[in-house]
């Protein structure tokens, strides 16, 4: 480089080349985040959506490359390199990709959903978004909006692993605060990545249900300010998905008592 500019590296470069073609966080196809009403996230950052695309290309026709445990062990090492936040970047959009691709088997869905629960659950609150990225990859369930199957809304075996993660209640006696309001951020994401309400119903109406408790047994009511906050927003993504004139009577979750 002239002039006295720093020099860039070889990834930077890359990076700023997809976030050129296709918009930092941006897809390759399809209107940008959020797809609901109420949904909001932030849209700058490390996780580079087409990359996660790519991956996810290159595990669907080449899916024997995750059998033997190596691609599983190289993803863990990146994620618990400490002080590069690049690796912890790449790992979420490799992990994105797993679980997007083509009929992934059932171990590879177990240990990479895990792997990204685990790491959206352990991440510091600076560092949240590529993993709250990722999980909004994931539940898209494939769908690419604007591709050849626009009415794809659907949940596919490697959603339904995340989400049935981030539904099962943690243990009263030993979660955190932190560890509570955390699990409602990756609900509230998720329900505002669920856009139709002919999807994940059992996911939104278990965490409707959780809303609705009576009393202090409501996150609503907890005397932890982060648990009400992340609690409330979840709430609003499920009114903002489901109390509006365009949901049909026969298809909202609990539209009444919202």
């Amino acid at each position: 480089h002239g002039g006295g500019l720093p020099a860039t590296s070889r990834a930077d470069a890359l990076t700023q080349a997809a976030e050129n073609l296709y918009g930092a966080g941006g897809d390759m196809s399809g209107a940008p985040w959020p797809k609901c009403r109420g949904a909001e996230i932030a849209t700058h950052g490390c996780f580079v959506t087409a990359c996660a695309r790519a991956f996810r290309l290159f595990f669907s026709v080449a899916p024997e490359v995750l059998i033997g445990g190596a691609v599983e062990r190289a993803i863990k090492e990146a994620i618990a390199t400490h002080g590069d936040r690049g690796a912890r970047c790449a790992a979420a959009e490799a992990l994105a990709g797993i679980l997007a691709s083509t009929d992934p088997s059932p171990e590879t869905i177990r240990w990479a959903s895990a792997t990204l629960h685990k790491s959206a659950m352990e991440a510091p609150a600076d560092d949240t978004e590529e993993w709250l990225r990722a999980v909004r990859y994931v539940v898209r369930g494939g769908n690419e909006l604007g591709g050849e199957e626009e009415d794809g809304d659907y949940v596919t075996a490697a959603s339904q692993a995340t989400l049935d993660l981030i539904a099962a209640p943690l243990d009263a006696r030993t979660a955190t605060v932190a560890w509570q309001s955390r699990r409602f951020e990756l609900a509230s994401q998720a329900i505002a990545e669920l856009a139709s309400p002919l999807t994940g119903v059992s996911f939104q109406g278990g965490f409707l249900r959780e809303m609705l408790a009576p009393g202090e047994a409501s996150p609503l009511a907890s005397d932890a300010r982060p648990t009400r906050e992340e609690a409330a927003k979840v709430a609003a993504h499920l009114i903002a998905s489901h109390a509006g004139p365009h949901v049909a009577d026969d298809e909202s979750v609990g539209r009444a008592e919202l």
